[in-house]
């Protein structure tokens, strides 16, 4: 038979594994309230301003260039005062603008000129002349992508780039 003798550093070691346990949480907490304060909230935000041009087919702007991972909000007025300017913006993927824009020909205005189409990204509502209208999306992935107004004719002259840096 044998017996078992006490510790004596039983009350240490317990001691020194609870100040263990603590010291890890508070090290875990205080590691996620300093990436916490030092991360911004959410996106960083950015707002486009973009107009037509008159009573003209064209945008004040040919670039536009966001910040990736940015919360985009495009706003688009029509400062035309024809009633047949009807203006909206609409991103795509590179290379499919005169794809859209030859689809829009088929979608009427009471849908917006907005064919149903793969390569759209984002877009505006169908402003009439001295609307403003807007969109709120995330930026794609870094790379160019384009815009076009897609009424019916206009995407042949109001067209850009717009980049994600």
């Amino acid at each position: 038979m044998f017996h078992l003798k006490k510790n004596p550093t039983k009350k240490k070691q317990k001691g020194y594994i609870g100040s263990f346990k603590l010291s890890s949480v508070l090290l875990v907490m205080g590691a996620c309230v300093v990436a916490l304060a030092g991360c911004p909230k959410g996106k960083p935000e950015v707002r486009v301003e973009i107009a037509s041009v008159g009573d003209t087919m064209a945008f004040d702007k040919k670039e536009i260039t966001v910040p990736a991972g940015s919360r985009v909000t495009l706003v688009l007025k029509n400062n035309a005062t024809s009633p047949v300017m009807t203006h909206n913006w609409i991103l795509v993927t590179e290379g499919k603008v005169d794809e859209v824009g030859q689809a829009a020909v088929a979608v009427p205005a009471e849908q917006g000129h907005i064919p149903i189409h793969p390569a759209i990204l984002a877009r505006t509502p169908l402003s009439r002349p001295g609307e403003t209208v807007s969109v709120t999306f995330d930026a794609p992935p870094a790379g160019r992508y384009e815009f076009l107004c897609s009424t019916p004719g206009h995407y042949m002259q109001m067209r850009g780039i717009f980049i994600v840096k």
